[in-house]
């Protein structure tokens, strides 16, 4: 009788293992989403203990440092008597002993974009160094600060005191000047005043103004912080099914060994410009948002993260008036449907469509009254036009404008001036 009683409950297990294994993975998944710091605003919150690890109450004794421990990327301790770790327990001892916090506003921290980009049809690689700076009230941006890289190295590649512009080439002339461009490029800096100090960021910027460099994506992203006495540390995104994954901190270390980088790392003042050019700033936010558009859409359809629905899906109905429409053309059929934004976004987070190109967008036209708008208005309605975004290179590409159709442009009182940025109406994409 025993024995048929043990049969009849492995019967029943075999029947409901199935379902009770799917679950369980469906548990793990939800509670790994859960506990996973997807945005690096939830760093800034976990860091400064508004918001905790799901399982840390915040009221238990000791919970404050726990949470600050699973800030870590812990792969990099070997166990918890690792010298690395017993560090990084006395690094949080100290934040919270001296009630530090961390604040988007800060100019103690910057961003690291690690660049994939092509020079002169090579690829390439190089670092791209941003600060947050204040614009105005509590408004804020990032700029670029300075950058990195092999391509940026203008070092002789020879150490010779005969490579040279010779004492008498005066009377020449300076014919060696033409000798110098077309037989020593490489060993530039040779001929340049002792005082000579060479910047590699204003390199960068001729580079990008001549079209000659171009930026194909941010390969890695890293934060660097030094709000901690004695401390610097970086913090990284971890991609991975378990509890320690999303912004972590990757590495730290003791702020003399890296001072001097951190030292170079200050803020770059803007240029003004005139209330004159408000027309021309409009027309650059503009082709950055269509280019934005682009980005968002490629990012959203080759990753599947959760980065993606929490970061980039939002980002990507933000370009967007609440009332837009998209028009989907199917590349087969050659048949139309229309869809909101929203269930736009779903199917894309779904992979239920492919968007092979944008074709056009419906934006709002600019208006000369925008300038003598009082500053208490921040929005209004304009008449909206299509443009065709394959010709994005040119964002007054105007297909049409229709007066019946209207789209709302805001105010941002920045540093610089005032600013009116687009929101997107309608949009045409082909896909699959």
């Amino acid at each position: 009788m025993r024995i048929v009683w043990k049969y009849i409950v492995v019967c029943i297990l075999s029947v409901n293992s199935g379902n009770i294994h799917a679950q369980l993975i469906e548990d793990l998944n939800a509670y790994v989403q859960k506990v996973r710091i997807a945005l690096v605003d939830e760093f800034f919150a976990r860091f400064n203990g508004t918001e905790m690890h799901p399982d840390l109450p915040l009221e238990k004794e000791g919970s404050r440092n726990k949470n600050l421990m699973i800030l870590f990327n812990l792969s990099q301790f070997s166990s918890k008597q690792d010298p690395k770790f017993k560090e990084a327990e006395i690094m949080m001892q100290e934040v919270i002993r001296d009630s530090i916090h961390i604040h988007y506003s800060d100019s103690t921290w910057y961003a690291i974009a690690h660049c994939k980009g092509v020079l002169d049809g090579k690829s390439v690689n190089f670092d791209i160094y941003l600060n947050v700076q204040h614009r105005s009230a509590n408004m804020y941006k990032w700029v670029i600060n300075k950058v990195k890289g092999k391509i940026f190295d203008i070092s002789p590649k020879k150490s010779n005191e005969n490579i040279m512009l010779y004492p008498d080439d005066h009377e020449t002339n300076f014919l060696s000047l033409r000798r110098m461009t077309s037989e020593q490029p490489s060993n530039i800096e040779l001929f340049m005043s002792r005082d000579f100090n060479y910047d590699s960021t204003s390199a960068f910027c001729h580079l990008i103004f001549n079209k000659r460099l171009k930026i194909e994506y941010v390969d890695d992203l890293e934060f660097v912080f030094t709000q901690i006495p004695g401390y610097i540390f970086h913090v990284k995104y971890f991609e991975r099914e378990n509890s320690n994954a999303g912004w972590l901190i990757s590495d730290f270390y003791k702020n003399d060994e890296k001072k001097q980088e951190t030292d170079e790392n200050k803020n770059l003042k803007q240029p003004d410009y005139s209330i004159q050019q408000m027309k021309a700033v409009y027309e650059r936010r503009l082709k950055e948002k269509i280019s934005q558009l682009g980005d968002y859409l490629s990012f959203i359809q080759k990753e599947d993260t959760l980065r993606v629905k929490s970061v980039y899906i939002p980002k990507l109905k933000s370009l967007f008036y609440d009332n837009a429409k998209v028009v989907i053309k199917d590349k087969d059929d050659y048949s139309n449907r229309s869809t909101t934004i929203e269930d736009f976004c779903n199917s894309l987070c779904n992979k239920l469509i492919k968007v092979n190109n944008v074709d056009s967008v419906m934006v709002p036209v600019w208006e000369e009254q925008l300038i003598d708008l009082k500053p208490t208005i921040n929005r209004i309605m304009l008449p909206a036009c299509k443009i065709a975004c394959i010709a994005s290179d040119n964002a007054n590409s105007n297909i049409k404008i229709n007066k019946s159709l209207l789209l709302p442009i805001y105010r941002e009182d920045t540093e610089d001036g005032v600013e009116w940025l687009p929101l997107f109406g309608d949009i045409v994409v082909s896909a699959m």
